[in-house]
């Protein structure tokens, strides 16, 4: 029952009316054996003092003890990359903001170098490291196929829950820890619905075969996979050239944009649409062309993204040469993770692989 660490307000609490208690009746036995007129008229100040104490002592104990149990209401976040994200940065502020109304305070963790698996695990051992710091945290993954392992461990090891955001560590079937779960959107849907859109384009085009440039990331690979073999089902005479170095780097698409259309050009065919994993390589595919360099007499290229971020469907809208992106809500995507954060916070029994509906978002 006195035990400090399993019944912290009980042991302050009987700890300091005793010490109080001890107190009084040591002064009392002072002045009553100081045979001084003065002592006999101190002894209810004495009495007065020790009841003083008790009550102090007992309040600033219980208090103290109660801000020793009360549970943390920090979060960490390791996400995978950060610089020049903008769906990304749209992610954080909402997770942020969705934390804050709930009384969490976030405490945001950037790898050494994005989208590399052994800067992130390095982050995660310092927060292993450190105990019962956290009431939470949120990761988003980076290079998954070399680390789950390491993340699967990790879960195991932390005392409270992980809560894997927007790409999955481990696959939809597998067994996750008891602590952890995931949510985002569907790879395989994503790239479903792009061949979709892509492949109604196609059969309106001119071309017997139309050429598709896909840029892509290492990360992400189930989006252009899928994309590239619904495609190809959809439209058995398309070429389709695939590009994975685009890293989701606006600056790096249309690098990749640019010396593509050059070798295209070199052979007189023209690029009928572009495909990029990502609105902010949508965008650099976009800078990197215009109607009079997309193709011989003026053809027209059409460029498709996926997120859905403000710019890229702004664009649209203006009639550019983005026509179509895939949405992936990031405000629902945060709302989400962090209900689902405070599920297992609470100890509920929550499904492990969690997918949000998805949507096409094009001109016309």
């Amino acid at each position: 029952m006195l035990n400090p660490n399993r019944n912290p307000i009980t042991f302050a609490v009987v700890t300091s009316v005793l010490g109080g208690l001890a107190l009084v009746a040591v002064t009392s036995g002072v002045t009553r054996l100081a045979n001084i007129e003065i002592f006999r008229l101190q002894v209810p100040l004495a009495l007065f003092l020790g009841s003083l104490i008790v009550l102090v002592g007992s309040v600033f104990m219980t208090l103290r003890a109660l801000a020793a149990t009360r549970p943390r209401r920090t979060i960490f976040l390791v996400v995978s990359a950060f610089s020049q994200k903008h769906w990304l940065a749209e992610l954080l502020r909402n997770i942020e903001r969705s934390l804050d109304r709930r009384g969490y305070d976030l405490v945001l963790k950037i790898p050494d170098s994005d989208y590399l698996g052994v800067s992130q695990l390095h982050r995660l051992r310092q927060i292993a490291a450190r105990g019962k710091r956290y009431s939470g945290g949120f990761i988003i993954p980076a290079d998954p196929t070399a680390t789950h392992d390491e993340l699967r461990t990790l879960c195991r090891t932390v005392p409270y829950p992980i809560v894997f955001v927007d790409i999955a560590p481990f696959g939809p079937h597998a067994e996750y820890p008891i602590n952890s779960a995931f949510i985002g959107y569907s790879a395989d849907e994503t790239g479903r619905t792009a061949a979709q859109y892509v492949g109604e384009l196609l059969h309106r085009c001119v071309s017997d075969h139309p050429l598709v440039l896909v840029v892509g990331g290492k990360e992400q690979t189930g989006r252009q996979d899928r994309f590239v073999a619904d495609l190809r089902e959809r439209y058995r005479h398309v070429d389709v050239v695939v590009d994975n170095t685009g890293e989701f780097a606006r600056r790096r698409a249309r690098d990749i944009v640019q010396r593509r259309l050059a070798e295209f050009a070199d052979s007189s065919r023209p690029v009928d649409v572009v495909f990029c994993t990502s609105d902010e390589m949508a965008l650099g595919a976009l800078d990197a062309m215009t109607i009079t360099r997309a193709g011989p007499d003026g053809h027209i290229t059409t460029i498709v993204g996926v997120d859905g971020t403000r710019e890229a469907r702004a664009l649209i809208d203006a009639g550019s040469l983005l026509r179509a992106t895939v949405v992936q809500d990031p405000t629902r995507l945060a709302e989400s993770a962090v209900d689902l954060m405070e599920r297992l916070i609470r100890g509920e029994d929550v499904p492990r692989h969690n997918l949000l509906p998805i949507h096409l978002y094009s001109a016309g």
